[in-house]
Formats: C-alpha cells, structure tokens, sequence
C-alpha cells in the first residue's frame, strides 16, 4: 500500500492540471452550476487564488467543481453533517462543517474564517466563493465572488 500510495502522488504531481483543464471545455453548457463551477476553476487559475470555497446544501457543487481538479483546494462548506461526510469521498475537497445563518453575507463570511482557522488559506489570500442564493435551496448554484482573506 505504501508503494502504491508513493507512486500516485508522484504521478499526481507529473499531472499537468491546467492545460489538461484548459482543453476540457466539452461539458460546460449542461447547466448552470456547471458552467459555474468551470467559471469558478477559470477565475483561481487567472488570480492564482490560495482556494476556492463552496457553500453547498447537497455536494453537488464541489463534485462539479472537484471534476475539473483545480489547482487549488476545495473547501466544502455544508451545515449537513452528512453532506461533509460524503465530501471526504470527492478529489481534493476538504469538507469544513459551518453553522446556519440568516444571510449569505454572514454565510460567506462564516465559511471563510472557518477556511482561514482551519489552515487552508491565510490574510491576504484570495479565495473564490461559489454558493447559490437564495440560501437553503438544494442545485441552485448561481453565485461566484472573489474576496481578499482578511
């Protein structure tokens, strides 16, 4: 298990992400968290951001996201203790549980500080948040914005 754990992760580093997501452009018109999720890939690459931040009610959206392998991490934000189980299972997500809040704003902001306390992005970082609003809503995706770590 140690050679074959060994072997993957140098071939994983030989992998070169962004070209092979550059050429990847067949199925971004499915649908609209789709074309987010590519969108939100596209955004990192150019602001070579420390990590892009999903809110997500179901995983979907860090699944769609995760499909594309950016070269930053994942952070999957859920308050479903189960939907962050199931984010241990998805390529280079890193499930962080959140609490409920009323506003979008006070989510972002919840999910970003969990980031930053959690070690995957520190102040002055930018960070690439993907949610849909309105809040609550399961496959609504429709949301990208960029923030400086504070």
């Amino acid at each position: 298990v140690k050679t074959m754990a060994r072997i993957a992760e140098r071939a994983e580093k030989d992998i070169d992400y962004i070209s092979r997501f550059s050429r990847r452009n067949d199925d971004v018109k499915e649908d609209v968290t789709t074309a987010i999720s590519h969108a939100c890939c596209t955004t990192a690459i150019d602001l070579e951001a420390a990590a892009i931040i999903t809110v997500t009610m179901s995983g979907f959206t860090a699944a769609a996201i995760s499909r594309y392998k950016p070269v930053c991490p994942i952070v999957g934000c859920s308050i479903d203790e189960r939907v962050n189980r199931q984010l241990n299972l998805l390529w280079g997500v890193n499930p962080l549980p959140i609490q409920e809040a009323d506003t979008a704003e006070e989510l972002f902001e919840a999910a970003v500080q969990k980031a930053k306390k959690s070690g995957y992005v520190k102040p002055g970082d930018v960070v690439v948040i993907t949610a849909g609003v309105p809040l609550r809503v399961a496959g609504k995706t429709n949301m990208i914005r960029v923030v400086e770590v504070e």
